[in-house]
Parts: C-alpha cells; sequence; structure tokens
C-alpha cells in the first residue's frame, strides 16, 4: 500500500507501460492554468485591498502595507502553488489544464499525491525558476521525462488513457 511517509516508502516505477507527459502538452496546461492562477489571484487580491481599503485603522500605520506589499509581491506564486497543490492532490490528480488535455501527476506507482506531497511538488518548482528554468527543461533528458520538481516530489506527469 502506498504510504507518504517517506521513512517507510519504497516507490519503483509502475507495472505496466505509461505514456509520460513530454514538455509541449505540460507548457500548453501552463498557459491554460495561468489564465484560472491570474483571474483567481486578481478575485483574490481585490478582496484583499478592498478589505484593507474599507478598514477603519490607516493600514501603514499599522503594518498592513507591509501585507499589501508582500501580497503584491508573492501572492501570485502562492496562488499558483496552492491552486496546483489542491487540484493534483484531488481525484482528478491535475489542474484544470492537465485536465483538457488529459493528463494527470501520480507517484512512481500511479497512485495520487496527498496534499503535503503536492505542496512539495509545487513549492519546488521555484527552484526550477531560480536555476533559469533548466529544472522545467530537464524533461528533456531525464528517462521518463521528469522535470526537476517532479524529481524532488517523486512524482509522474502521465497522459489518461482514453
Amino acid at each position: 500500500m502506498y504510504s507518504d511517509r517517506l521513512d517507510d516508502q519504497i516507490l519503483k516505477p509502475p507495472d505496466q507501460p505509461v505514456k509520460m507527459a513530454g514538455f509541449l502538452i505540460r507548457f500548453f496546461c501552463f498557459w491554460i492554468d495561468f489564465i484560472v492562477i491570474m483571474i483567481l489571484y486578481m478575485s483574490l487580491s481585490s478582496t484583499i485591498f478592498r478589505f484593507f481599503r474599507n478598514a477603519t485603522v490607516d493600514i501603514f500605520d499599522s503594518g498592513m502595507g507591509i501585507f499589501g506589499i508582500f501580497f503584491g509581491v508573492f501572492g501570485l506564486h502562492f496562488t499558483a502553488i496552492f491552486y496546483h497543490a489542491i487540484m493534483e492532490s484531488t481525484k482528478y490528480q491535475g489542474s484544470l489544464g492537465k485536465m483538457l488535455v488529459g493528463i494527470k501527476v501520480t507517484n512512481y506507482s500511479g497512485a495520487g499525491l496527498s496534499l503535503g506531497r503536492a505542496l512539495a511538488r509545487n513549492f519546488s518548482k521555484l527552484l526550477s525558476f531560480w536555476t533559469l528554468y533548466i529544472g522545467f527543461l530537464m524533461c528533456f533528458w531525464t528517462e521518463k521525462e521528469q522535470t526537476l520538481h517532479d524529481i524532488i516530489a517523486k512524482s509522474l506527469v502521465i497522459k489518461i488513457k482514453k
């Protein structure tokens, strides 16, 4: 049985061959999800800033201005991380973009990811950004077309048989 505890986890490749999702299909999903994430972020940020604008205290004197700046700078990244992690840990095993094109995120035995593993996978995408996107390009030379964040989270992105 699959366990998300790292101390007793022995992951192995799936017994039956699966078709991995390559760079182009994942890149297409990125743009679909980017639109969804921007809508979520803009809705969330406008709600937050409307709340602070209507607050009875001066937000810059109370330290809330720092929160606003922090959310403006990092909010989009956190929105994307939590959107992907939540969607990948559901029974659908993928974001809206992944569902539209017929791919999903699994562990090495084909099961879905827990929320903790999905969060680890998506937080580690920051490493792929910080390595000048080389972490994303790793799917071109890894055996199972894995990116850096897939390797860190011990996950695969596979095509769904239809």
